[in-house]
């Protein structure tokens, strides 16, 4: 039997085990050998032996890094302070009821992986391993998860704010909240990223489509960006008044090069000119009931 003061190395592919070892211990008493996390803040390195523990307040600022698969079988509750983890190609497992990274109010993270093999998992593909949301009313006091790599098999953003802008991050499924988008409560701003599933629960709130979810989508700006199936062709984000839930599987998110004509809706304005309309970029203005038309150019009717 191992000590306190002591650590074994066990390989789980054949179950050889090393010998005890004494721990090689930093001047804050932790091991870097059988911790869990690297903590770099302002210069200075300790080593922690939970995720939970260094996402606490007097490590607010710091990058954490992972050093090897961990598992969590409870919720992680992040309520404030400002933090970056990189994965570092390693997964963290969540297992048993409510085991989540649960970011609620002020709370911000941002999450890369520095090799590209890392992610969030649950042992219920159907829970999230990440789930946003606030305590207070006060919606300009929400939480903000800034996602630049890694694979993560549910996401629910209830209320708070999500940004994907990598083209390394997958999402296995995507829950929204159509009521909460509508009403400001949830801003999500995707820019890249695939996706195996994305839900948006409707609840009966008119103007919500997949568009909801792009970032620019529609606004004045020099990127808009625009759902792509499997096939690699761009989908239509328009907003949908027919459906309880909006739904859209195996699909990535990816600069709009405007180029399907199948997508292009032309309005009439006058005898003149139309209005060309983008209906895989078209914004849809989340905090009210009617659609903001942008047009991508006018053009003047031939004369015959």
């Amino acid at each position: 039997m191992v000590d306190k003061n002591n650590h074994q190395m066990i390989c789980l592919a054949c179950g050889y085990s090393e010998e005890p070892k004494a721990h090689e211990k930093d001047e804050n008493g932790c091991c870097a050998l059988c911790s869990e996390v690297r903590v770099t803040l302002n210069g200075k390195t300790t080593y922690l032996s939970s995720l939970a523990d260094a996402l606490k307040p007097e490590y607010d600022g710091a990058v954490l890094t992972l050093i090897r698969n961990i598992n969590v079988d409870s919720e992680i509750t992040l309520s404030d302070g400002s933090f970056t983890l990189d994965l570092n190609g390693h997964t963290v497992n969540f297992y048993g009821d409510n085991a989540r990274l649960h970011l609620e109010d002020s709370a911000k993270l941002t999450i890369r992986d520095g090799k590209g093999t890392g992610g969030f998992k649950n042992s219920d593909p159907y829970d999230p391993s990440i789930y946003l949301t606030i305590i207070s009313d006060n919606l300009d006091n929400r939480p903000v998860l800034t996602l630049e790599g890694g694979s993560f098999n549910n996401i629910s953003p209830a209320v708070g704010t999500l940004i994907v802008d990598n083209e390394n991050v997958n999402i296995g499924r995507l829950d929204a909240d159509g009521f909460n988008i509508i009403n400001g409560g949830s801003d999500i701003r995707l820019s890249a990223g695939t996706y195996g599933e994305i839900n948006i629960q409707y609840y009966g709130v008119d103007g919500i489509g997949l568009g909801s979810l792009l970032l620019n989508y529609g606004e004045e700006a020099d990127k808009h960006y625009a759902f792509y199936n499997s096939e690699g062709e761009p989908i239509s984000a328009a907003a949908d008044s027919s459906s309880m839930e909006i739904r859209a599987k195996n699909v990535t998110v990816k600069e709009c090069t405007h180029a399907n004509s199948n997508l292009m809706e032309y309005n009439f304005l006058n005898e003149q000119q139309h209005e060309v309309t983008d209906l895989s970029s078209l914004y849809m203005k989340a905090k009210y009931p009617l659609m903001a038309q942008r047009s991508l150019r006018l053009r003047t009717h031939p004369i015959i």
